[in-house]
């Protein structure tokens, strides 16, 4: 619980207080094994009836701007790992130190290798945040301050 602890005031000193909101989408997250039940209906037609099944995806992927970089990967991250995907987030080049940081709990949590994956680097345009490879890519931004495609 300590390095939780110590991890959370690092990231909130970084980060200017967003950790909480981090948190939550941890915690809401948790619901997942309640809300990838799927349910049947029956004889919603003479004769049919109705299924519903949650399967995991694959990979997910996001790519998030500079200025929410605490919040925004957890819009994605945790509700991807606990459907049982596995993710990719590239942070903006600008502040890579937040998710690096994020990425260093996360290691402590012992999950399978290549379940949860962090890719720093150069801008990265339209080409590959459109990559097929990753069957749910996500972006956040598209202004003209984050730039022309919408990444920092």
């Amino acid at each position: 619980m300590a390095s939780t602890d110590t991890a959370t005031r690092v990231l909130d000193n970084y980060v200017g207080g967003r950790c909480g909101r981090m948190i939550e989408m941890a915690e809401a997250a948790c619901a997942v094994p309640t809300t990838m039940q799927g349910s049947i209906i029956e004889d919603v037609a003479r004769n049919v009836d109705a299924e519903t099944v949650r399967q995991p995806v694959g990979v997910c992927a996001a790519i998030v701007p500079f200025n929410f970089q605490a919040m925004v990967p957890f819009w994605f991250l945790p509700f991807a790992i606990a459907g049982g995907n596995t993710f990719v987030l590239k942070p903006s080049e600008q502040v890579p130190l937040t998710q690096s940081l994020v990425f260093g709990s996360l290691d402590e949590l012992d999950l399978p290798p290549g379940v949860v994956n962090l890719v720093n680097g150069t801008p990265t345009g339209p080409t590959r945040s459109s990559s097929t490879r990753a069957r749910r890519p996500s972006r956040a931004g598209g202004s003209r301050v984050a730039g022309p495609d919408g990444i920092s």
